[in-house]
């Protein structure tokens, strides 16, 4: 016959035990293993189906930032300026269809254009607003340090092959304009549809950019003040959301693909690395 008091020690032991053993192997479970990231193939399919729309997002991004900075030499403060074919204002040219409207409120100028074409439309809705010191201008922009600039783009485009729908929203505020490196921050979001026929099925693909950008700063050619520049720095991070949706008779297919883009702006280069699960592209993209 056993020593009770024996059994009740074993007993014990035997508990403790247990539970060291649970808590080392609930730790070891729980150790969150990062996947081991391995170089793409720029030519592999998956990445081919986005890389045009990414190089795409890097340069429309550049663009919004210094598309406001050119401005302050042509702003349109009479909407008729845009009938004018030689006008360097990027709403214009007119067409006889087309319509806008300029409005000046509470420091902001803004600008409505609707351009209709046989195919389709395009829309901007953009605001601006020029600072000095923080004090926002109705006219004479020389001197601004500052520059705000809110940003609404839609195309919608139909051909015999494709029908496109695209939306661009940007939130840019510039500082530091009066020298010769302005700097700009914000945000922006992309969506765009494209909706076509392959191999006897109906296809959507939808491409939604979420970006951030951070101190890209913008070094001007001091002969064309900011009409032009020379080089651009800084980051831009984007989460993309790509999506196929593939329909044949009563059967559909979804696929979706949550992809990190990283950008580093270096002088001339956009320096691009896209992840998609544990596989990354890296390349570069001419500004």
């Amino acid at each position: 016959m056993y020593n009770k008091k024996f059994l009740g020690v074993l007993t014990v032991l035997f508990g403790i035990g247990f539970v060291l053993l649970f808590t080392m192997f609930w730790a070891c479970s729980s150790d969150i293993v990062s996947p081991i990231m391995v170089e793409g193939d720029l030519d592999d399919p998956i990445f081919t189906a986005v890389r045009g729309d990414v190089d795409d997002m890097v340069d429309s991004i550049i663009h919004n930032i210094h598309n406001p900075l050119t401005n302050p030499w042509g702003f349109p403060l009479d909407s008729s300026d845009l009938q004018d074919p030689d006008t360097d204002i990027w709403w214009g040219p007119m067409n006889p269809n087309d319509s806008s409207d300029y409005d000046y409120s509470d420091g902001w100028h803004t600008m409505y254009v609707i351009h209709l074409t046989a195919s389709g439309s395009e829309i901007f809705y953009d605001s601006m607003s020029f600072l000095i010191d923080g004090r926002p201008l109705q006219n004479n922009f020389a001197g601004i340090d500052e520059i705000k600039y809110r940003g609404s783009y839609s195309l919608d485009n139909s051909t015999a092959n494709e029908d496109i729908t695209l939306d661009f929203l940007t939130r840019a505020d510039i500082s530091d304009v009066d020298t010769y490196v302005a700097s700009a921050s914000g945000t922006g979001e992309i969506i765009i549809t494209r909706s076509y026929g392959q191999y006897g099925s109906d296809v959507t693909e939808e491409f939604d950019f979420d970006i951030t950008f951070g101190e890209v700063e913008l070094t001007r050619n001091f002969l064309f003040d900011w009409d032009y520049y020379s080089r651009v720095d800084g980051l831009i991070e984007s989460n993309l959301t790509y999506t196929v949706e593939t329909t044949n008779g009563d059967d559909t297919n979804i696929i979706q693909q949550d992809w990190i883009i990283e950008i580093t702006l270096n002088g001339t280069i956009a320096e691009v690395k896209a992840t998609y699960n544990n596989i990354q592209w890296t390349f570069d993209h001419s500004l």
